[in-house]
């Protein structure tokens, strides 16, 4: 949309996540988007949307090769770079920032640069982006106290707040010689189609604590202790 309005900024659509899982998830995402968009009849100048991954992992060639493509970008085209903190290194800041617009009369750089979990990171690190592009978007589930002065009185970032996604949540503490019962209770929303996560502070067993202790406090331990309730495959 940023760039078919032609409002500012280039054919490319920059989105920032803090970690290299993120990065790749919201790749994976998006490139299913675009394989149906690719694949449709086209309703817009646009044609071919790519998608492009920009991680600490990518070698200093690819990285010059994929930056001198986004270069080269043609007017048929758009292009979702996503990346980590890579995207924020002085060189590839610069040359996002002097990315072709989609007219010469609508400036360089980014349509859009997208922050995702803008609490994870620093102040300067979500402004390098976003002094790349016409226009930017902050995204948290967890909004932090200075985001919330912008978007509040002082009226220097329009807000909108997703509500109504998933159900209400309860918290309960339950008792360690209680567990059985929590398993149950998970066997039960299993049964009806449901999913559990089950998170421990360690992966494998201490020799100096008990057997119940280590089943209560460690994923391996677990792991064996829900096989047998649920089954192996469950």
């Amino acid at each position: 949309g940023c760039i078919e309005s032609r409002q500012g900024g280039g054919r490319v659509v920059a989105i920032l996540a803090p970690t290299q899982l993120l990065a790749s998830q919201h790749a994976q995402t998006i490139g299913r988007f675009a394989d149906a968009l690719n694949n449709a009849e086209p309703s817009s100048t646009i044609k071919n949307v790519r998608i492009e991954l920009l991680t600490g992992g990518v070698t200093a060639s690819k990285r010059e090769d994929l930056l001198s493509k986004l270069e080269e970008i043609s007017t048929d085209e758009a292009v979702f770079l996503v990346g980590t903190h890579a995207l924020l290194t002085p060189d590839v800041v610069n040359r996002l920032k002097n990315l072709p617009g989609v007219s010469t009369s609508k400036g360089k750089g980014l349509a859009l640069a997208v922050i995702d979990e803008e609490q994870r990171l620093g102040v300067k690190q979500r402004e390098k982006l976003a002094m790349c592009a016409a226009h930017s978007l902050y995204m948290s589930a967890t909004p932090i106290p200075r985001t919330i002065a912008l978007k509040g009185s002082s009226g220097l970032m329009d807000f909108t707040i997703l509500d109504g996604i998933g159900s209400d949540v309860e918290t309960v503490i339950v008792p360690s010689k209680a567990l059985d019962k929590v398993v149950l209770a998970l066997k039960s929303k299993i049964d009806k189609g449901s999913k559990a996560f089950w998170v421990l502070p360690k992966i494998g067993q201490n020799d100096t604590v008990e057997e119940d202790s280590i089943q209560q406090n460690n994923v391996l331990g677990r792991h064996r202790a829900l096989a047998e309730a649920f089954g192996q495959e469950r």
